[in-house]
């Protein structure tokens, strides 16, 4: 099911290096533009731009790890540093700011407020085993559902 999000254009400098396990550091650091949405409210909290950074590897048996990945935009600021592979999840994630708008198409309504949290994953990465350890808050939540308001 499409969630109608899109992106314009992705200005992108990626880096490779090999590293000392015969595979390849990667590094990638860019700037999304021309972000939209099918629905205009979610197109505006989404803004017009982000700036995304991600580093990890790409090992010599052909997979690809993640140490860290940030996103930076007018409705979310967020950053993962720690470990993720087809195996398993494991660090920690910072949302300094996320406005809930832009989750709209995922949660089928309309919702509002701005969220901040810090979470520690470890996790299978299909999520058969996992835990989280959760601490944040939630401002001017609104959503079409007045029993969760």
């Amino acid at each position: 099911m499409p969630l109608g999000y899109r992106m314009a254009r992705l200005d992108a400098q990626i880096k490779t290096a090999p590293d000392d396990k015969k595979g390849l550091t990667l590094s990638l650091d860019g700037q999304a533009s021309g972000l939209a949405a099918d629905d205009a409210a979610v197109t505006a909290a989404l803004g017009e731009h982000a700036h995304v950074t991600a580093q990890g590897t790409f090992t010599a048996q052909r997979q690809i790890a993640l140490d860290s990945f940030s996103l930076d935009g007018p409705a979310a600021q967020l950053r993962f540093d720690g470990h993720a592979d087809a195996q398993t999840v494991s660090g920690k994630l910072q949302v300094a700011r996320l406005d809930l708008g832009v989750a709209a198409p995922l949660a089928g309504q309309r919702l509002g407020g701005q969220l901040a949290m810090n979470a520690d994953i470890d996790s299978a990465a299909d999520f058969s085993s996992f835990a989280i350890a959760l601490d944040g808050h939630l401002d001017n939540f609104s959503s079409a559902t007045p029993a969760l308001d």
